[in-house]
């Protein structure tokens, strides 16, 4: 679940639209079904990634799913080099 919710595109969205919906109602009570509704969306996405990883885990051969985790693991180490590079590029 951790995971799932330190994921970047969770976090860059939430930098980007939720920082401005937070600075805008932060005295309202318009905040708290904001919050509300993004921490259950939260919660929903992990339980359906969770799921789905199960089922695929039980149906396809484990080689399949080694095979695609080996191909997940090249594409997050590729994003992330372009994100630390770009960001240094950026800053430096």
């Amino acid at each position: 679940m951790m995971l799932a919710l330190s994921s970047p595109t969770s976090i860059l969205w939430f930098a980007a639209v939720g920082g401005s919906v937070i600075a805008t109602h932060a005295a309202s009570a318009a905040l708290m079904p904001f919050l509300s509704g993004f921490f259950f969306a939260g919660v929903c996405w992990t339980i359906m990634i969770a799921t789905l990883t199960g089922y695929a885990h039980r149906r396809l051969s484990t080689r399949f799913v080694r095979g695609l985790s080996l191909v997940s693991a090249i594409l997050f180490c590729y994003f992330a080099v372009i994100v630390f590079v770009n960001g240094y590029r950026e800053f430096i």
